[in-house]
């Protein structure tokens, strides 16, 4: 019984590390995708959301000529 809680805890350790790697190779992949991306962007704790389209503002008016890419994440918004 022993031996069996503890491949089943080493399991999800793996499982977890796995997803782990995989939200840090994401991004590293939007990192490449950001001009001026700041260095600490790749962070262990934080997650991808959404990316998306839109337009520059300035002063309240929307200039629909200037498409930005937002990148949204659990704790940041970078464009």
């Amino acid at each position: 019984q022993r031996v069996h809680e503890k491949l089943e805890d080493a399991n999800a350790l793996m499982e977890h590390l796995q997803k782990s790697r995989g939200d840090t190779s994401q991004l590293f992949q939007i990192q490449r995708q950001i001009n001026n991306c700041p260095p600490d962007l790749c962070q262990l704790k934080r997650v991808f959301i959404t990316k998306m389209a839109s337009y520059e503002t300035e002063r309240g008016q929307v200039n629909f000529s200037k498409r930005i890419t937002l990148f949204l994440f659990n704790d940041i918004v970078i464009g």
